[in-house]
């Protein structure tokens, strides 16, 4: 069930990541501590989420932004560790497929991330169950 809920967030900010750049992810905290308090073996996954955006303040959100790394620790918490790989891995494929026609389109430098991990959350869940 947490799969399904969290695919339904996820392509919803990716159409608004697309339109506007900007993902409203505090609706993800109520959602990321119910998985949380089910399933208390996935608090390390935490500590990895509090050092990304310790490192994404450093670097000033310049290779990812914190909505971002939000939604990479939500889905970490939604599924194993393998099927976040494989889904990190084809985000990063489709993302540098993806920004030559973002380019093209837009003449932005920057192409959103999320509608990349959505697809990618599709297509991992149908490889990589």
């Amino acid at each position: 069930m947490t799969i399904i809920i969290f695919s339904v967030f996820l392509c919803y900010f990716a159409i608004i990541d697309y339109q506007t750049q900007f993902i409203p992810t505090l609706w993800l905290i109520p959602f990321a501590l119910s998985i949380l308090i089910y399933h208390p073996e996935r608090w390390p996954i935490l500590s990895f989420y509090v050092i990304g955006l310790s490192l994404n303040r450093l670097t000033h959100e310049h290779y990812l932004g914190h909505g971002d790394l939000d939604i990479l620790a939500t889905g970490a918490l939604c599924v194993s560790i393998s099927t976040f790989s494989w889904w990190l891995m084809l985000a990063a494929i489709i993302q540098l497929l993806l920004t030559p026609w973002y380019y093209r389109q837009t003449q932005q430098r920057e192409m959103p991330f999320v509608p990349a991990l959505a697809i990618s959350w599709l297509g991992t869940l149908l490889i990589h169950p």
